[in-house]
C-alpha cells in the first residue's frame, strides 16, 4: 500500500479502505485481531528572498497511536474521536462505519462488502502499519436460510 487503508465514517463507501472481499449479512458479527501503529506525514513549504530559496518539509510522526486510538507519542489516553468514532481501526459495510480495535467484534447492520482501515486525523497520507492476525465472521441462518442474531452462549 502506499498509505495505510482508510475509513472515514461520514463516508464509510470511500475507496481508501482494503477490502476483505467477504459480502455481508446483516447480523453478522465479525471478530478481529491484530495490531496497527499510525501517525501521519506533513509537509511545508517555504521560501526566502523573494522566492530564489525554496524549501520543502516533510516531517512524519508513524507512533502517534495504535490500532485502539492509544496514544503511543506524544502524550498518554485516547485520541480524540472522529465524527463519533473512536481513532483506530474501523470495518466498513459500505454503509456503515463500526469500531474494532486491536482485538474486537462488531455486529454488521446492513449487507455490503467488508473493508478495514483506520478512522485518523489527517489525510491519506498516513503512515504505519497494520498486522491481521485473525479475521473472523459469525452467521447465524434461521430454518429459512435468512440471517439472524446468533444466540448468546
Amino acid at each position: 500500500l502506499t498509505s495505510l487503508p482508510q475509513i472515514i465514517p461520514s463516508h464509510p463507501s470511500a475507496l481508501f479502505g482494503m477490502s476483505l472481499n467477504f459480502q455481508a449479512r446483516p447480523a453478522d458479527r465479525i471478530y478481529f485481531s491484530g495490531a496497527a501503529q499510525w501517525g501521519a506525514i506533513s509537509m511545508s513549504s517555504s521560501s526566502y528572498l523573494g522566492g530564489f530559496f525554496n524549501f520543502f518539509t516533510v516531517t512524519s510522526n508513524c507512533t502517534l497511536a495504535n490500532a485502539d486510538g492509544q496514544r503511543i507519542y506524544g502524550g498518554s489516553g485516547l485520541m480524540p474521536q472522529i465524527q463519533g468514532l473512536n481513532q483506530g481501526l474501523l470495518v466498513s459495510d459500505q454503509k456503515k462505519a463500526y469500531f474494532l480495535g486491536s482485538s474486537g467484534n462488531a455486529l454488521i447492520q446492513n449487507a455490503g462488502s467488508l473493508s478495514i482501515g483506520m478512522n485518523m486525523d489527517g489525510t491519506v497520507l498516513g503512515c504505519g502499519y497494520l498486522q491481521i492476525h485473525s479475521v473472523r465472521v459469525e452467521r447465524c441462518l434461521d430454518s429459512t436460510g435468512a440471517s439472524q442474531a446468533c444466540p448468546v452462549i
